[in-house]
């Protein structure tokens, strides 16, 4: 028989499914179809109970017979029918829901649940869904199919299906009903989903599906508006332009910036040429100033104006036209048509027509301008009124006092005063030299010779014409025989050249004759007397008397008396010849002037080089030339040594020490004992210290064996062999150190080897450079003066100061000593180091160097800096904070080890790590970044507790009196306790009480009807089990990261919802009581009390997120510098798996109904078994850790120049039964 659903209750919605139009529309409260039960009652009636409702017909059945008041049920046309079962959130094998109504539950503000249903094909004949729909937008629904998996024993795959979809007899049909809660809190809208079908061609009547529930609010000011349920009410209403205020309420402003302000759409600024004119945001900038006529170009700027007609254009006013007489004259339309035309004295009868008569008034009637009086001292002499009163007779030359009185002065200025002529000054050149205003200025002083340039000054030059031009008294020629040599006109013609010795014949002709007398005569210059001593020998005037016969030699005391004396020079003196100074190589030896000089001092030898010096030199020829005493050849064995002539030949050179053997040739050898014998000199001795290394005579002992570095202490003793490549000296016979030559260097402080290292010196300042040139010359690339050394073999002892001889073992040991020590840079010998660097800034990292070979560099020299330590919760080689001091890491590989989990799950990998370094150069390095570390797994969820169980029923009795209680419904930590069981009926003829509902709806059974004299009485109906919980939602899987703290933090997967918690059962019915007359009265037993439900388990916990590998990873770093680098990832670390839902806790079992004297009193219903309750949803993965080469945040200003990046691959999202994480990203942040 058909089951009573039973699911038509107050203020619950309905969900519709539809079967295509065949039939009737069956009654809602009855099953679709039920075979082979056309005409029966559900329910049977008692005495004074009702009929049931009709049953429905079988195929081809008559209509079923009405029950007492009930209607006859609709003739069948099929048999079977389409069973809805509500899963809600229960798997698809999940039992069916009773009632059946989509329970939603309540549905956090912001957030989505879903629901599901089946429809079951059992009509025998193949089923085509043709829609379903729900009338709600907050509703969702969307048709699915199960199917077993093959692969799962007992699991089932589900896969998306669409309408029109066709289900085979046997077959079902799933509908997932998805609600997003909106964030307005209270029940959820009345409504149902509806599904229509159709069968074999034909619309069958609609499933309907009620839906309850509750949505939960939003914080005030927010709200969900975006149907995102993983992100909650996550909408700021107060400030949100898309939902101002409320969903969906746009604060967007036409043609300008809107915000949304505490809620309320807030106009804050417009685009070009638009305005909020009226202050409502609501129609945002609603004004055109580029056309509005009431705002045109600003807001209130109309262009509507008495007697206008306007419009707005491009945010002008532009006036169409003026009402009649009246006009726009100022062009101004703003003031629209503001001038009248008919009373205008400005603009009379139109624009710019002025009524303005000179000097006289006037006035504009109807468009027309009238002439007034003139002004006082003003005439109309010309009678056009056009030009008003235009002759001002107060001073008008041509109407003085009265029109046509002029006035006139010639050669003057007139003026009329107050209507009165009167002559003013006179015109330039004109003066009135009568005092005769009658003719006015009479006079041209510029042409009158009496009166030139003024009255009274007369124009008269003597010895001269003359004119007066322009006023001035200009001279003319000259009269013959004159002329004006001062350039004075004034004075005219002032000098005669026939007899003016300064200008004889001509202006500047001077008459001046040496020595003599002279005159003008005619005009040319005539020679007189001679001076005394003086004469005139050339017979030329125009050289005066030119010769002084008191001393010219050819003229001495008169002329052509000439002076001539035997090689001597001669002069006149006072008119006689004088002997003067003999000529070279003579001389007066005889005193007598008369032959002159007459001895040739240049060869005499009695008189050689003067008068008595006889030349005869000792042993030696002599003879006298150019009046020196001449030394010839010497005698043999002598020899002018002296270089004197005077004492001959004076050394013998067969015994002179000083000149033995020749002049000079002297016998005194270097540092020995010597003597001449025959002209030979012969060595004796060495003095100490000296000795004769080349074993010549003639140098002596030309060695200082105490001093000479090349023969220190003896000959070929070299001090430069023994000391290479330095400068030497010899000391008492030892090599003494001077200094290195050029070039070379002493860097290992040995002087056995001497200046050992090679090298040219190019700079101060060495800082370690790509070449590995040693620019100082200390013996290394770099400053060995500036930095601390580390080697592999050094010692990281306090007492070990970190130099060349002496290096740390560690590098932070180097960083540390640099600090102390106030140094700037570390040389890193070639090896591996292991452990975290952190560097210092302004301390330099420079790798490269071999300490074995004496701190040579080179690139074949390589430093390692390796680590896994994950101090402070990741993992990093070299790291950084607040590096902005120039900081250079050059030539060194860094690198990571790759992260396992363990004990640290999650954590990322830097070969590099930098925050806040804006002076940091890495160059020529290798950096390599070790896989980050996988997340760790997410925790299962804690299983749900377990339902109480229901008690037993009171028993009841044979013939006693009272009333038998029903048993305690089970008891539940989560609020789903069962109902207790009915009380039976009291003695006599009284019906078992009904047990109660179960908490979510499970229905307590049915009290038993009492006994009676005929009848026996009846026992109460079990309780309904309570329905299943549903499977809690799963988590999200985990997505991206986040820099967080400067470090990069994968997305943990979000943690499953709990279970639903399985329904309380319903308690059992009471059994009737037992009465009537033949009968001993008796109680029914009590019901037994429902289970109570199981809680539903707690979600599995999300998997961590996997950790990053980062080559190098740049944190506000603006500034960094990167040059040739390698710089590689490693793979990013997997996402945790997400964790298992914890199992749902098992209802618990109802408590039996009473058992006693059943032959006569009912006995009570068993309570039902409380529902399971649902497993918790499984925790989302993971997301997987990302792969950088290089990552930057903050840092868009990092200048890279040859590098080479690559990255490894990004770890996998963390698994789960519900939603994986996402993989991690790979690539280069450049």
């Amino acid at each position: 028989m058909a089951r009573d659903r039973n699911f038509l209750r107050p203020n619950l919605a309905t969900l519709f499914v539809r079967v295509a139009p065949l039939v009737p529309v069956l009654a809602l409260v009855a099953s679709l179809a039920a075979t082979g039960c056309a005409g029966s009652s559900e329910v049977p009636t008692g005495p004074t109970g009702t009929g049931g409702a009709g049953g429905s017909g079988g195929l081809g059945g008559a209509g079923g017979s009405g029950g007492d008041g009930g209607s006859g049920g609709a003739g069948g046309v099929w048999s079977g029918k389409l069973e809805l079962c509500v899963l809600n959130d229960g798997g698809p094998t999940g039992a069916c829901a009773s009632p059946e109504v989509l329970d939603f539950a309540s549905v956090p503000a912001g957030r989505q649940r879903t629901r599901m249903f089946r429809v079951e094909n059992q009509t025998g004949k193949d089923v085509v869904f043709t829609e379903a729909g729900i009338a709600s937008a907050d509703f969702a629904v969307a048709p699915v199919r199960y199917e077993p998996d093959p692969a799962r024993p007992g699991g089932w795959t589900r896969a998306a299906d669409a309408l029109p979809a066709e289900s085979a007899p046997g077959g079902a049909l799933y509908f997932e009903v998805t609600f997003t809660s909106r964030g307005v809190a209270g029940p959820l809208p009345a409504d149902r989903v509806t599904v229509e079908a159709e069968i074999g061609g034909a619309r069958a009547p609609d499933v309907v599906v009620p839906v309850i529930g509750r949505s939960g609010s939003c914080p005030v000011g927010t709200a969900a508006c975006d149907d995102e349920p993983d992100n909650g009410c996550e909408t700021d209403l107060l400030t949100s332009a898309a939902h101002c205020g409320a969903c969906d309420q746009l604060c967007v402003s036409p043609n300008g910036t809107t915000g949304c302000i505490d809620g309320v759409c807030t106009v804050s600024s417009c685009t070009n040429n638009f305005a909020d004119c009226d202050g409502n945001p609501t129609n945002g900038c609603e004004t055109n100033l580029l056309t509005d006529v009431r705002s045109c170009g600003a807001c209130g700027a109309s262009c509507l104006k008495e007697h206008t007609t306007a419009f707005c254009n491009g945010g002008n006013c532009n006036i169409m036209g003026c009402a009649q007489d009246h006009a726009d004259c100022d062009l101004d339309p703003l003031t629209g048509c503001e001038t009248d035309l008919r009373t205008s004295a400005a603009h009379c009868g139109g624009c710019n027509v002025a009524c303005d008569f000179a000097h006289a008034s006037e006035a504009c009637v109807g468009g027309a301008c009238e002439f007034g009086a003139c002004d006082a001292g003003y005439a109309d002499c010309d009678g056009d009124l056009t030009n008003g009163c235009e002759a001002n007779i107060g001073a008008s030359l041509a109407n003085c006092g009265a029109c046509g009185a002029s006035c006139s002065y010639p050669g003057a200025v007139e003026a009329c005063l107050s209507g009165v002529c009167v002559m003013g000054a006179c015109d330039a050149g004109f003066a009135n030299c009568d005092n005769d205003p009658a003719n006015g200025c009479e006079v041209d002083t510029g042409t009158s010779l009496a009166n030139c340039g003024g009255c009274n000054i007369a124009c008269s030059l003597p010895h001269a014409a003359e004119s007066c031009l322009a006023g001035t008294c200009v001279l003319g020629a000259c009269e013959a025989g004159y002329a004006n040599c001062d350039d004075n006109p004034a004075n005219g013609c002032e000098v005669n050249l026939n007899s003016s010795t300064a200008h004889c014949g001509a202006c500047g002709a001077t008459c001046d004759l040496p020595h003599a007398a002279e005159s003008c005569v005619g005009g040319s210059c005539v020679l007189g007397a001679c001076a005394a001593g003086y004469a005139d020998c050339d017979g030329d005037p125009a050289n005066g008397c030119e010769v002084n016969l008191n001393s010219s030699a050819a003229n001495c005391g008169a002329c052509g008396a000439a002076c001539d004396l035997a090689n001597a020079a001669e002069s006149c003196l006072g008119g006689t010849c004088v002997l003067g100074a003999c000529a070279p190589g003579y001389a007066n030896c005889n005193a007598s002037a008369l032959d002159g000089c007459e001895v040739h001092t240049a060869s005499d030898l009695a008189n050689c080089g003067g008068c008595n010096l006889a030349c005869d030199l000792p042993h030696a020829a002599e003879s006298c030339l150019a009046g020196s005493c001449v030394l010839g050849a010497c005698e043999a064995g002598f020899a002018n040594c002296d270089g004197q002539t005077a004492n001959g030949c004076e050394a013998d050179t067969r015994t002179s020490a000083a000149h033995c053997g020749a002049c000079g040739a002297a016998c005194d050898l270097a540092n020995a004992a010597e003597a001449c014998v025959a002209g030979a000199c012969n060595l004796i001795a060495c003095n100490a210290g000296y000795a004769s290394c080349n074993g010549i005579d003639a140098d002596g002992c030309e060695i200082s064996t105490a001093t000479d570095p090349a023969n220190c202490g003896g000959c070929g003793m070299n001090c430069a062999a023994a000391i290479p490549n330095a400068a030497v000296g010899c000391g008492a016979g030892a090599c003494t150190f001077e200094g290195c030559l050029p070039g070379y260097y002493n860097i290992d402080g040995s002087l056995a080897n001497g200046c050992e290292y090679a090298c040219t010196f190019l700079s101060d300042v060495d800082l370690p450079d790509d070449a590995f040139v040693d620019a100082n010359c200390d013996g290394i690339d770099g400053d060995a003066s500036q930095a601390i050394f580390v080697a592999t073999d050094g010692s990281d002892a306090s007492t070990t100061p970190g130099t060349m001889a002496q290096p740390k073992l560690t590098v932070m040991a180097g960083i540390n000593e640099a600090v102390l020590r106030g140094k700037t840079q570390v040389y890193i010998s070639q090896g591996t180091y292991n452990g975290r660097v952190t560097l210092t800034s302004g301390v330099s990292l420079y790798g490269g160097y071999n300490r074995a070979l004496g701190w040579a560099r080179s690139a074949a020299s390589i430093a390692v800096v390796r680590s896994g330590s994950t101090d402070g919760g990741y993992a990093a080689a070299v790291e950084g904070t607040n590096i902005n001091a120039p900081t250079t890491i050059d030539r060194l590989t860094i690198m990571t080890l790759d992260l396992l989990g363990g004990s640290s799950p999650g954590i990322s990998n830097y070969a590099m790590r930098c925050v806040n370094c804006t002076a940091v150069t890495l160059k020529n390095s290798r950096l390599e970044a070790g896989n980050g570390a996988p997340g760790a797994a997410g925790g299962s969820g804690t299983a749900g507790a377990v339902g109480g169980n229901g008690s037993t029923g009171g028993a009841g009795s044979c013939d006693d009196v009272g009333t038998r209680t029903g048993g305690a419904g089970g008891t539940s930590s989560c609020g789903r306790t069962g109902g207790n069981g009915g009380n039976g009926g009291p003695e006599g003829e009284h019906a078992g009480s009904g047990g109660q509902n179960g908490v979510g709806g499970s229905l307590g059974g049915s009290g038993g009807a009492p006994g009676n004299n005929t009848n026996r009485a009846q026992p109460g109906t079990a309780g309904q089990n309570g329905a299943n919980g549903g499977v809690g939602l799963n988590g999200t899987g985990g997505n991206g990261g986040t820099v967080t703290g400067n470090l990069w933090r994968a997305r943990a997967g979000n943690t499953g919802g709990t279970g639903v918690h399985g329904n309380g059962a319903g308690g059992g019915g009471g059994g009737g009581g037992q009465g009537g007359l033949a009968n001993n009265d008796g109680a029914g037993n009590g019901g037994g009390g429902g289970g109570a439900g199981g809680c539903g388990g707690l979600g599995g916990l999300g998997g961590n997120g996997g950790g990053g590998s980062f080559g190098l990873f740049l944190v506000n770093s603006n500034g960094f510098t990167l040059i040739a680098n390698q710089i590689s990832s490693g793979n990013g670390g997997n996402g945790g798996a997400g964790g298992v839902g914890g199992a749902g806790g098992n209802g618990g079992n109802g408590g039996n109904g009473g058992t006693v004297c059943t032959s006569e009193v009912g006995g009570g219903g068993n309570g039902g078994r409380g529902g399971n309750g649902g497993q918790g949803g499984y925790g989302g993965g993971g997301a997987g850790g990302v792969s950088y080469g290089l990552y930057r945040v903050g840092s868009s200003s990092v200048s890279f120049v040859g590098n080479v990046l690559a990255a490894g691959s990004g770890g996998a999202g963390g698994t789960s039964m519900g939603f994986p994480g996402t993989a991690g990203l790979s690539g280069n942040s450049i």
